[in-house]
């Protein structure tokens, strides 16, 4: 028996998919010399299954950049999303933007070393090595359409804002350079997280706000008291650096570490963890209680189940083996039907038509519904 659906009921479906969709990607930096550190962390982000990687600069120092590219080529996920321009780099100041610029395939976007992109429900931008670089540019990204129609907002960059670490920052100078109008764009345009590096620790801040801590603990409600959380993740493999405590400090830790994000219609769900795996802080940043509250068991329920474009009319998807998926047509007929063998496993339906078709994953109770455009 074929599956139909009527136009309306398949407009539904799109729509109630659109409205909760949840972006998944880790943020992480400074693997410099130890490939073989930085291998293993990039094998744990792999089996994460992340729609986009965000990388804050200091890539392969003493090391070749042969041996960084293959260490992300080694892993099925990370190296997809390599190929697909959705593992990308703010450049660190142990390379140049020449040097970084020459990575096949390319780790940034527009071959700049500033650039902005939206992927899903999330606008980035990419200051590059020194977050003071070119404030109009920066206000010019924040206040463009792609950004204002995003859910949220994240900047990567290699120096931090705020940072115990060996080389510190404290919200106001960072490397020499002034950053008080840097927060403050932030303050302004409503960022959700700004990454960074050089500094070879894991720390996040409080939220902040004009300069100052508006919010503690592991939850934080924009909708009430709006904030930007500041956060170094500068441990894929760098010589490790000793953290401390200030009154900006959320959480800080010496140890390898990545972070994962899942950015849903209403809540940012951010954990960090070791190379090991192991969660060494966890937090979430809501911007509406009343329906993220709702959300929160559905948008949990079917966190394993993900697709994630890879270009070219190509996709990934991302559950476990033995998952079933679905292909439609916006009529109901059936394109494709297969069983999953591994996460990650490529999906290409190129073979079809121009348009619009909708996926639809099951897994031991869970469904996962989006729809896909082949262009």
């Amino acid at each position: 028996m074929q599956l139909r659906f009527t136009g309306t009921i398949v407009v539904c479906i799109i729509m109630a998919f659109t409205s909760a969709y949840a972006l998944k990607f880790v943020a992480y930096g400074d693997s410099r010399d130890d490939m073989t550190t930085f291998g293993s962390i990039n094998n744990r982000i792999g089996g994460e299954n992340p729609e986009c990687i965000v990388f804050a600069g200091d890539c392969w120092g003493s090391s070749s950049q042969t041996s960084w590219v293959n260490a992300i080529k080694a892993n099925t996920v990370t190296n997809a999303l390599l190929n697909a321009n959705l593992y990308l780099v703010s450049r660190g100041n142990h390379e140049s933007f020449s040097q970084l610029s020459a990575v096949s395939p390319t780790v940034v976007k527009n071959s700049s070393e500033r650039y902005s992109f939206t992927q899903g429900n999330c606008f980035f931008v990419s200051m590059g090595m020194n977050p003071s670089s070119d404030y109009t540019w920066m206000q010019q990204q924040l206040s463009s359409a792609a950004s204002t129609a995003a859910s949220w907002r994240f900047i990567f960059n290699h120096y931090p804002i705020y940072s115990t670490g060996s080389h510190g920052a404290d919200g106001s100078n960072s490397s020499g350079a002034s950053i008080d109008q840097y927060r403050a764009l932030c303050d302004q345009y409503h960022v959700t997280m700004c990454f960074a590096g050089h500094d070879h620790i894991y720390e996040r801040t409080k939220l902040i706000y004009n300069g100052a801590a508006v919010g503690s603990g592991t939850t934080f409600n924009i909708s009430t008291t709006p904030g930007t959380v500041y956060c170094v993740t500068g441990g894929a493999g760098a010589p490790l650096y000793g953290v401390g405590s200030d009154w900006w400090t959320g959480y800080a830790n010496g140890t390898y570490n990545y972070v994962v994000l899942n950015a849903t219609a209403d809540t940012v769900y951010a954990t960090a963890k070791d190379e090991n795996g192991s969660v060494i802080d966890a937090f979430k940043i809501i911007k509406n209680h009343s329906t993220a509250v709702a959300q929160n068991a559905g948008e949990k329920s079917n966190i394993g189940l993900r697709i994630c474009a890879l270009g070219n009319n190509a996709f990934a998807v991302a559950a476990p083996a033995g998952a079933k998926c679905a292909i439609y047509d916006i009529l109901g007929n059936s394109i494709m039907r297969k069983s999953i063998s591994a996460a990650g496993e490529p999906l290409n339906i190129s073979f079809v038509k121009k348009g619009l078709y909708i996926a639809r994953i099951t897994f031991a109770g869970q469904t996962l519904v989006r729809s896909l455009a082949i262009r």
